[in-house]
Order: C-alpha cells, then sequence, then structure tokens
C-alpha cells in the first residue's frame, strides 16, 4: 500500500492547514483534503487530540470528519473521533475503480484537533480533481461554523457532532456562486473579545480574537503541542477573489450599547479591516452582520464607509435580517438550516452582482 500523503503534488488541500512531524492537521471548519485513485481500499490513521484531555469535554467535543465520494453531495460517512488514535477503512471494494475522494472535517478549530498520520492506498494515486476559480474566504464565529445547525432548539449542550458547515451559509454561499471555499471561523470569537454572560463586565483577555487568530495558520493547534512559536498563515497559499467578514455578534455580548466600548469595537473593527486588506490587496471585501444580533451593524457599515472615502473601492457592506423563529432556531439560539440559506442565498446574489459572476 502507498501513503497519499507522501505524493503531495497529487493531492488539493484546501483550508487552512499545518504539517507537525509529518502529521498533515486540517484546522478549521469544512477545510478538506481530495485526490483521486484507482484502487480496491483506502484507509485512513487519524490522530486527534481529545479536547486536551480535559475529561469533563470528552463526550462533546470530539473532532468529525466527513467522506465524500465521488460526486455525492452527501458524505458517505462521518467520523467521530473518540480515540486518541484510530485506523478507519473509508473504501473497500473487490475490483479496482477509479474513485474522488474528498476527507472534509465537520468540527470547528475550537475544540479537538484533526491530524492525519497516513492515507493508505491499495491502488496508485490519478491526477487531482480540478479546483474551481472562483474563491471566497470567510471569516466568522459559531454561525459561519454551522454551531449546532443540526441539533434541537431546547437542547442545554452542544455537541460537535451537531456542527456541520455543509449546512451553514458560506458553504452554500459558495456552492451557490460555484466557487472554493475557506472559512477562518471560531465559536464565541470576536474583535475585541469573546462571548461573555450579562453577568461578566469584562472581556476575556486569555482567549482567541479574530484580529489575532487570524495571523496564524492554526495557533490554537501550536498552542495545545506547546509550540514556542506559531506558524504564520501565509495568505499567498490561497488567494480569494471575495472575503466576507461576519462578526460582531459576539462583541455584542460585551458592548451591550455602552458607548466607551462600542467606539473602542469600531476603532478595532477598522483596524481588522485595513488588516484584511493588507493580506488580500485584490480581493472585494463585504462585511455582513445581523442574524443574531444587529447593534454593531450600523458600527460595522461606518466603517466599511470609511474605507471607502480611503480611497478602496472595493470593499461594502449588508445587513442581514434578523432569524425568524418560524424557521426554526438551532442550539443555543442559532441559525436554523432555513435561515442559513437564507442568508446563503442574499450574500451569493448581492456578490454575483457585484463582483459579475453570472
Amino acid at each position: 500500500m502507498i501513503n497519499v500523503l507522501d505524493n503531495k503534488e497529487q493531492f488539493n488541500i484546501v483550508g487552512r492547514h499545518t504539517w507537525q512531524e509529518d502529521i498533515l492537521y486540517l484546522g478549521y471548519s469544512a477545510s478538506y483534503i481530495e485526490f483521486c485513485f484507482k484502487g480496491t481500499r483506502l484507509d485512513l490513521s487519524l490522530v486527534t487530540d481529545l479536547y486536551r484531555d480535559k475529561e469533563d469535554k470528552e463526550d462533546i467535543y470530539h473532532a468529525c470528519l466527513a467522506i465524500f465520494i465521488n460526486d455525492n453531495e452527501e458524505p458517505v460517512k462521518r467520523i467521530e473521533l473518540t480515540n486518541k488514535q484510530e485506523t478507519v477503512t473509508v473504501f473497500e471494494s473487490a475490483s479496482t475503480q477509479e474513485v474522488t475522494i474528498r476527507l472534509m472535517k465537520y468540527s470547528e478549530a475550537a475544540f479537538s484537533k484533526l491530524g492525519f498520520q497516513s492515507i493508505l492506498l491499495d491502488g496508485e494515486v490519478l491526477a487531482p480533481p480540478a479546483r474551481k476559480t472562483r474563491r471566497i474566504e470567510f471569516i466568522g464565529d459559531s454561525i459561519t461554523c454551522g454551531y449546532g445547525v443540526e441539533g434541537a432548539s431546547d437542547s442545554d449542550i452542544f455537541t460537535t457532532m451537531e456542527e456541520n458547515p455543509m449546512l451553514a451559509y458560506a458553504c452554500q454561499t459558495a456552492r451557490l456562486l460555484d466557487a472554493e471555499f475557506q472559512l477562518v471561523s471560531w465559536s464565541g470569537i470576536g474583535i475585541i473579545t469573546n462571548y461573555v454572560e450579562e453577568t461578566i463586565n469584562e472581556p476575556f483577555l486569555d482567549r482567541w480574537i479574530m484580529p489575532a487568530l487570524y495571523e496564524y495558520s492554526d495557533g490554537e493547534l501550536e498552542s495545545s503541542l506547546q509550540k514556542e512559536w506559531f506558524e504564520v498563515w501565509d495568505n499567498c497559499r490561497y488567494t480569494p477573489d471575495v472575503v466576507v467578514i461576519n462578526i460582531g455578534t459576539n462583541d455584542a455580548s460585551y458592548t451591550r450599547g455602552i458607548k466607551e466600548r462600542q467606539e473602542y469595537f469600531a476603532s478595532e473593527y477598522q483596524k481588522f479591516l485595513v488588516k484584511v486588506r493588507a493580506k488580500n490587496p485584490n480581493a472585494y471585501i463585504l462585511g455582513v452582520l445581523g442574524s443574531m444580533n444587529e447593534e454593531l451593524c450600523e458600527i460595522e457599515q461606518e466603517q466599511v464607509l470609511i474605507r471607502q472615502a480611503a480611497g478602496d473601492n472595493k470593499i461594502r457592506y449588508i445587513r442581514l435580517p434578523l432569524q425568524d423563529e418560524k424557521d426554526g432556531v438551532a442550539v443555543h439560539c442559532h441559525p436554523s438550516a432555513i435561515t442559513h440559506k437564507k442568508v446563503a442565498e442574499e450574500i451569493a446574489s448581492y456578490v454575483a452582482k457585484w463582483v459579475e459572476w453570472k
């Protein structure tokens, strides 16, 4: 058997990722590996950290992998990693077949990690699938991850098995536009703070916020591996035509209409827009917000107008409608699959006209 990972020119990796001691780690939601082969069997050797060995978290925060074969839009199998190392057979046939495989990380970067020690094939690796010419990057929080979209609205507990990025607006938007997608998304994250409860009056200073997280390939992974330095993501590795920024919902849990906090958010959001532009000099940048909370929409729009006035003619903003209870609600009041679909249609329609993608 041959290890597909030894043939890097013959497979595509889409989404931020990092190699650590010959293990390929996929980071963010909907990151994936895809390749074609002719053969009879395909086995994966997978590693995870069981949410850094926190026993009280293990049963709900497992890493999850979806297996897509050929042109199926739905995965033929979803794997929940319940051991630190697992070997899984994902394809087996009595006769030699030509097969296209996509291995997609469904769970998000905030929880247990997903690494490939080997991808063993009984057969031969063929030329990789052609990549789409259009590319979109989505920067966001739990909404972008598809948090709890497959869970019940009355559930008090979220599990990673209820997370499905392919049902979330980002991947649906890309599908509508026939575009490749890359997500940089993390539950609870914001520009100046993570989500805070009503009883907390200070932002969390020991957790990732998006302006810092955006710098790295997977800073949380390298932190958990106790690395002394983090791999800075080279934006030339993925050059999007469009960048969609959907962030601010969690910041609103802290700003709460307080002028000083809103002003600080405005200043930091402006800095983040400048950072995203510097790293994506030719992309169309679209700011959006609104599905769960609209408090910071006007502030964000004002910051986009400032960028336009400064001469950036490829940045815009649209306000998303609040979710409608009639469309259902997912875990912890997150958008349902119906709401995600509506948001995707709105963003896709806007982008298609703006970028002139027919």
